[in-house]
């Protein structure tokens, strides 16, 4: 029936979701079937790792599901143990599935997460001889993943030469490795090819977190402490100038009027159906000149997140590396609304404006309506006892859930919070991760190693968190570049 349907639709496509858990229930309730396996991803999903194992334990021993099943079932109850800390008994389950023909992409997946278990537990030689294995897998999801991976466990145990083997054996196609390779260079006491390392690093990602690194190692200027600077009004739009721009890539368009209601949807308070018209509209072209047209209107109706959105979607489209982006279209990719309120509250906090707008882009892409899966809302994503204990501290009495949906109050709040991060740890790296994943975890981390900020996001356990720093980072370097001094903001 209709009831039973939309529930198994909320479970199959959002189960992050807390409809999902509810959903769940209700079909349990009304005396329907759940399938264990898609049970146990709900579960998984929410960070319930003991019930999902609880689920899929005995799922993964079901003689009626078949091969599939039992491969997807079991990926996640492997998954369930290694994200919870238990790495060697995650093992056994990653390598069924990686033994399974009909395991699918999962196959790959399992061999490739088997190797971050053992390298979690401290078997060192065991994960490097299985990244070494997935490595080989030339274009698969992780394939990648493993070939820095097998160099840097092995760099970990002071096998030197052998990291550097291993990366000789793969091709390397990001900064990171790059940089780890003139690490290993320098501990094998040769400047000149450390150099040329750091160098290949800069020049194929220099916006990147380990291009930074690089040129931080070879003693350039890397800016972005994310102490205070005042930030000038960005520049308006030059949609004359992105026109011309992409008429070069797809001649013979032009800008031209669409979704033109949006604007006056916003103007009269309707700021969620404007968005949802210029995201409606995006959805049914690909044509590269009616998207701009929709991002055009999409600035005038205050709609940065739908800005950003239809910017990334054109650069696909056109197959562009972001490197290649001429600065006045990247800054519809990197947006920069509220730049007042950025300025007053970086200010009044010691911090830059622009690493506040880098952590906005990376929280919610600018979307004041956002909640994430921990119900943390609104442009900052500040959860409720975070947003209590700021409104304290700002002697602002009692605060709701929907105030953190104003931009003025979550700006103010997300400023103070990383302001806070940024004077108790002294770097924005710290600060960044105390932000993410808590001030105390942020401190445990440091103490592995605190200097410099390479080595610091390698001590970072928690992957959400290790991504989440060198995203704000990167997303900090392209915001300073595009609205820093001397580049016209």
């Amino acid at each position: 029936d209709l009831f039973e349907a939309q529930l198994r639709a909320i479970i199959a496509e959002s189960p992050w979701t807390e409809e999902a858990l509810f959903s769940l229930r209700d079909l349990r309730q009304a005396g329907y079937a759940v399938d264990p396996g898609q049970e146990g991803f709900v579960y998984y999903r929410h960070g319930a790792f003991p019930q999902a194992r609880a689920v899929l334990l005995p799922a993964v021993q079901d003689p009626a599901a078949s091969a599939e099943e039992l491969a997807y079932r079991t990926y996640f109850l492997a998954a369930a143990y290694d994200d919870e800390g238990f790495y060697l008994e995650s093992m056994p389950f990653y390598d069924a599935v990686a033994a399974t023909p009909e395991a699918g992409v999962f196959a790959h997946r399992a061999r490739y997460w088997a190797a971050r278990a053992l390298e979690n537990a401290g078997r060192f030689d065991e994960a490097a001889a299985r990244y070494d294995l997935v490595a080989g897998e030339t274009g698969a999801e992780f394939a990648q993943e493993a070939v820095f991976r097998s160099g840097f466990v092995r760099l970990r145990v002071g096998d030197v030469a052998g990291a550097l083997d291993a990366w000789a054996a793969q091709d390397v196609v990001e900064a990171r490795t790059h940089y780890w390779r003139g690490r290993a260079l320098e501990e094998l006491g040769d400047a000149e090819e450390a150099q040329r390392a750091y160098l290949d690093a800069v020049a194929l990602q220099p916006r990147a977190f380990h291009g930074i690194e690089a040129r931080r190692a070879l003693a350039m200027d890397v800016g972005g402490d994310g102490r205070y600077r005042r930030l000038a009004p960005p520049p308006v739009p030059d949609w004359e100038g992105l026109a011309a721009w992409l008429a070069t890539h797809r001649p013979g368009g032009a800008l031209h009027e669409v979704a033109v209601e949006a604007p006056e949807l916003a103007r009269v308070g309707l700021r969620d159906r404007a968005a949802e018209t210029i995201r409606l509209a995006a959805a049914r072209t690909s044509d590269p000149w009616t998207l701009l047209s929709l991002a055009r209107v999409a600035t005038e109706a205050g709609l940065p997140e739908q800005v950003t959105a239809i910017a990334q979607r054109i650069q696909l489209i056109l197959n562009l590396d972001s490197e290649a982006l001429p600065d006045p279209f990247a800054r519809l990719r990197y947006p920069l609304p509220h730049a007042a309120l950025l300025e007053e509250h970086g200010k009044a906090n010691g911090l830059d404006p622009l690493l506040l707008a880098a952590l906005i882009y990376q929280e919610s892409r600018w979307d004041p309506t956002a909640v994430s899966i921990a119900n943390a809302v609104g442009l900052t994503q500040v959860i409720g006892p975070t947003a209590e204990w700021i409104a304290g501290q700002l002697g602002k009495g009692d605060v709701t859930p929907g105030q953190m949906f104003r931009p003025a109050v979550s700006i103010e709040f997300g400023a103070y919070y990383l302001g806070v991060q940024q004077w108790e740890f002294g770097d924005p790296h710290r600060a960044l991760a105390a932000y993410n994943a808590g001030p105390s975890n942020a401190e445990l981390w440091s103490l592995v190693a605190s200097w410099p900020p390479a080595d610091f996001v390698e001590a970072i356990t928690f992957r959400e968190t290790r991504a989440y720093v060198q995203l704000v980072m990167e997303h900090y370097a392209w915001y300073r570049a595009l609205y820093g001094e001397g580049t016209g903001g």
